[in-house]
Formats: structure tokens, C-alpha cells, sequence
């Protein structure tokens, strides 16, 4: 029998990358986020991919 588990892929990650950071700045990041009521993920806020990759996998998100 088939798996009835869905996948999830996050269209809006924010990954701690060089070039990401380029094209949006932290700062803004931080304060657009916070404006709609929402806290950076700690991962965002830390710069670290592998707490990324476990905040991901304990969100059950496949890919990002």
C-alpha cells in the first residue's frame, strides 16, 4: 500500500548563504519577518546550515 505521507517543500527558505545575504540583507529580513508577527528561526539568526537542516527535518520538510 502506497505511503499517505506528503511531502513538503519549503518555497520560502532562507538559507545562511553568502549570496543570499546579498540580496537580502539580514536586517531586512529580520524586521520584515517580525513585522508580520513571526521570529527568525534560529538557524537564520546563527548563520548554520546543519541546525537548518535539523529545524527541517523536525518541521517534516523535505526539500527547500
Amino acid at each position: 500500500m502506497p505511503s499517505t505521507k506528503q511531502r513538503v517543500i519549503d518555497f520560502r527558505l532562507r538559507p545562511p548563504e553568502v549570496e543570499f545575504e546579498e540580496q537580502f540583507p539580514v536586517e531586512n529580513v529580520v524586521n520584515s519577518l517580525r513585522a508580520l508577527g513571526y521570529e527568525p528561526a534560529p538557524s537564520f539568526m546563527k548563520r548554520s546550515k546543519s541546525l537548518l537542516l535539523k529545524e527541517m527535518d523536525a518541521a517534516g520538510v523535505e526539500k527547500g
